[in-house]
């Protein structure tokens, strides 16, 4: 797996390193700028630091004055930021490629740059970028002549950066506006607000840029010829680390010294500042110090002394000829050795993505299969639902008609009942009667013990209802009960047991019905003995064993 967290690590310290060579050794900077590509294309890596170091490339080409690439590697940069849409990279990469135009004089396209940024500012409400956008369409607008329109951007820019947390910018917009005052002789007002930029300066320590101010304040009392004024000031900034400003502060105080003519003192500081520029390597301050000093012995009729000088300017010219040859001839050759490293990094970029077009053929294989195999998930769960819908639906259905089904029945068992209950009630009308016809045959029997001259009579009349006792048959009545209860009771007996004769039937059909043996005996008109022998009998017919009972029998038939 691919550590990108290590590969970042990595592009930073890069990016460290050609940042360092910008103003020590730009030539460097590109060659460490072009390798580290080579091996960000190797690893597939785009990421904000890739983009950082196409800004610094650019600003190393800007350095040695190659402006048409410095703009090409900047735009790559913005190209990135725009992919990832970081908006306050491609503010400030826009201003860089700004400064290249302003300083190649092409004021309507540095505008065009600061005014992309300036919106991009606006909306992320960056105070910092805001005021220095304003400051730099300040300066196009007073190149231009546009006096009043630059005043107008760089009162607005003075109005962001004066209450600024950052001490640096505040010092620095102080001190703009010392030098804007100076240029319009306002020299008081200038005063002021460089000596402010001292003030805020001195409370962070901030060295390098007191000594910038000091002599800024030194050359405008220089120029205003208080001499004295600026020889404090100078003389303050030699004392600072800064190289530059301690060479060009003693050849100051060397020319206030001239016109004071102290021509001893004046030299020494000249030769002070030599030494300082040689150490240094600063050929074209040396220059300048070797034709002053040059002057000094010839007006001293040190004729001899000033032809050494005079020597020496010629080295040095001849040097700086030969550097900027040199230096002309190592462009191009860093021009075409970018050429190379440009056709190498495109045929990587041919590579990969020849590379990329295959993975894509393939990824988009998989998402076609993925999008099959959802697609007949899709259809399968669409099936299943429709298929439990359908079975749902066939439940309800079923749960309906047994519904109904249980309600048929529960009305069946409900005309059951009530036949039942017609059936007891027929029984108990039968039995009554039965009573009453028994009752009347006593009354006779009384009357035929008492009234003898009525004997025959009352013999006819008891013979009568004797036989019509004996001769009614309720049987008939409650065969058509039973059979419209029990509809299949009678065969399945007899299917059950088949040596049953008629009264045997009856007998059992009574017994389904429910009724004991007292009342069989009072609807046959037998004696309940009878109908107790009568049952014994059945039950061995019917071969049952001891431990059922003739009922429960009948009611599973």
């Amino acid at each position: 797996m691919v550590n990108h967290e290590n590969e970042f690590e990595t592009l930073f310290q890069i990016n460290e390193l050609i940042k360092a060579c910008i103003h020590t050794n730009p030539k460097d900077g590109i060659k460490w700028g072009m390798r580290s590509l080579e091996w960000v294309s190797s690893k597939k890596v785009v990421s904000v630091e890739m983009a950082n170091i196409y800004n610094s490339i650019g600003s190393c080409f800007l350095k040695l004055g190659l402006f048409t690439p410095s703009i090409e590697y900047y735009q790559k940069g913005i190209k990135i930021f725009n992919d990832l849409d970081l908006l306050p990279q491609i503010a400030w990469t826009n201003i860089s490629i700004g400064n290249v135009y302003f300083k190649n004089k092409l004021f309507n396209l540095a505008g065009s740059r600061y005014k992309k940024s300036l919106n991009i500012f606006l909306e992320l409400n960056d105070t910092n970028g805001i005021a220095l956008t304003n400051l730099n369409l300040g300066l196009i607008a007073n190149e231009l002549g546009e006096k009043q329109k630059a005043n107008k951007y760089i009162e607005e820019s003075f109005q962001f950066r004066k209450n600024n947390e950052i001490p640096f910018i505040r010092a620095e917009t102080y001190y703009y506006y010392g030098v804007q005052f100076k240029k319009n002789n306002d020299i008081d007002n200038a005063i002021l607000n460089i000596k402010k930029s001292i003030e805020i300066c001195e409370k962070v320590c901030e060295e390098d840029l007191i000594s910038k101010y000091i002599y800024q304040l030194g050359l405008i009392h220089f120029d205003l010829q208080y001499y004295q004024e600026a020889k404090q000031y100078f003389k303050k900034c030699v004392q600072f680390s800064d190289v530059f400003y301690q060479i060009n502060s003693k050849i100051k105080i060397a020319e206030i010294l001239f016109f004071e003519e102290h021509h001893t003192k004046a030299k020494d500081n000249l030769l002070s500042a030599l030494s300082l520029a040689k150490e240094h390597n600063i050929l074209e301050i040396q220059l300048e110090i070797n034709e002053k000093l040059r002057i000094y012995f010839e007006n001293n009729l040190q004729y001899q002394i000033s032809n050494l000088y005079l020597k020496n300017i010629i080295k040095i010219k001849d040097s700086l000829q030969n550097a900027s040859i040199i230096e002309s001839i190592t462009n191009s050759e860093i021009l075409l050795e970018i050429k190379n490293w440009s056709h190498q990094l495109e045929l990587k970029d041919i590579q990969v993505s020849q590379k990329n077009t295959v993975i894509n053929y393939w990824i988009l294989a998989f998402t076609l299969g993925v999008s099959l195999l959802i697609l007949i998930i899709k259809i399968y769960q669409s099936e299943k639902r429709h298929s439990n819908y359908k079975r749902k639906q066939e439940q309800k259905l079923h749960l309906k008609n047994m519904s109904l089904i249980e309600k048929e029945n529960q009305n069946i068992i409900d005309q059951l009942e009530i036949r039942r209950r017609d059936l007891t009630s027929k029984s108990l009308d039968i039995i009554e009667n039965d009573k009453f016809l028994s009752a009347i045959e006593k009354q006779i029997d009384i009357f035929k013990n008492t009234n003898s001259s009525k004997v025959n009579f009352i013999k006819t009349m008891h013979t009568i209802i004797s036989s019509r006792k004996k001769h009614v048959n309720y049987w008939y009545e409650f065969q058509l009960m039973l059979v419209e209860i029990y509809p299949e009771f009678e065969e399945k007996l007899k299917q059950r047991f088949p040596t049953l004769n008629q009264n045997d039937i009856q007998l059992c059909g009574l017994l389904k019905l429910g009724f004991s043996s007292k009342m069989i005996s009072e609807i046959r008109n037998v004696s309940i003995r009878a109908i107790e022998q009568h049952r014994y009998r059945l039950r061995k017919k019917m071969a049952l064993d001891k431990n059922k009972k003739l009922p429960e029998i009948l009611n599973e038939i």
